[in-house]
């Protein structure tokens, strides 16, 4: 099967990123939604439907901002960020552009920012810092709104007071505005391997999810021990429960079938529906409805009732 892909980035990357996926040919369809600012990603979020596979993201920071903004999204979502490789090309290219080049008046967001050291980077002293997880408690949606802003003005007020001779950034969507403003500012852009990767990693998580969710799984219904009898009200009893259930299920769109066995029932259906059901193991949707339902006009008719996934090895 041929996935689909929503790749979201900043106008500023679009060609460069279309040249790249269309060369490495990597067996999946994509479309570009672009963006001008982290706000922006709200609402094209809304464009990508459910005929989409998985998201692919220019960094973490977006790929974290869709998570703050949708935090229900179950999608896979993978993302490249600046690799070591990429700053190590950018900075090479640099020294032989100018052999005098003093790292102490460049500012390099991606490490700085992170109170890393451009220098001991460049040195091989320090790695670059790790922002493949990004913790809400760190980068709040208040916060997340306005980085590339404060980026901005960072960028710009070194450069005005003469600190920095050139400026390297990873927030792409600021690149423009700060060569409009005079900043001799350079992008890092990722190599081909690792797009390669991640590009791989998202389609194997794609793989992954959809085993997961047509993995077998059974919801196991039985009247409560407390209800148990003689044999023709309990007879009456499991007629009601075959009823309720029935009711029930008719409301999912789903393929299931129903075993009988001593005054219960076996549901089986997918991984998938039974954690929609449960709202992924939260929630006790069956039985709330079931405890919904009266017999005789005051006596609810009590279950036991549990759900599990059939393992697949």
């Amino acid at each position: 099967m041929i996935r689909k892909i929503a790749v979201i980035a900043t106008e500023f990357l679009e060609e460069f990123i279309c040249k790249t996926l269309d060369e490495l040919n990597l067996g999946f369809t994509y479309r570009i939604f672009t963006y001008h600012t982290f706000q922006d990603l709200k609402e094209i979020y809304k464009d990508i439907t459910e005929e989409y596979d998985g998201i692919l993201t220019s960094g973490s920071f977006p790929a974290h901002m869709i998570k703050l903004y949708y935090p229900r999204e179950e999608r896979p979502i993978c993302f490249f960020n600046t690799d070591e490789s990429a700053m190590y090309r950018l900075l090479l290219i640099l020294l032989q552009r100018n052999r005098a080049l003093d790292f102490d008046r460049v500012y390099a967001d991606i490490i700085q920012m992170f109170g890393g050291d451009l220098k001991a980077f460049a040195e091989g002293k320090e790695n670059m810092p790790d922002i493949s997880e990004l913790s809400e408690e760190e980068f709040s949606l208040e916060r997340m709104l306005h980085l590339e802003e404060e980026q901005y003005e960072k960028h710009l007020e070194l450069w005005r007071e003469g600190k920095t001779d050139l400026s390297i950034t990873r927030f792409s969507s600021i690149v423009l505005r700060l060569r409009e403003a005079g900043v001799n500012v350079y992008f890092p852009y990722p190599g081909r391997p690792y797009i390669r990767e991640v590009c791989g990693n998202l389609l194997q998580k794609i793989e992954k999810k959809e085993l997961e969710e047509h993995q077998p799984g059974i919801v196991i219904i039985k009247i409560a021990a407390s209800e148990k009898g003689f044999s023709q009200e309990l007879d009456l009893n499991y007629v009601r429960l075959e009823s309720l259930m029935t009711e029930f299920l008719k409301e999912w769109m789903m393929d299931y079938s129903i075993k009988r066995y001593h005054y219960g029932m076996e549901i089986v259906t997918s991984r998938k529906v039974i954690l929609e059901w449960t709202e992924d193991m939260t929630e006790d949707r069956v039985g709330v409805f079931l405890k919904s339902k009266k017999l005789d006009g005051d006596s609810a008719l009590a279950m036991d009732w549990g759900w599990g996934l059939l393992r697949q090895e």
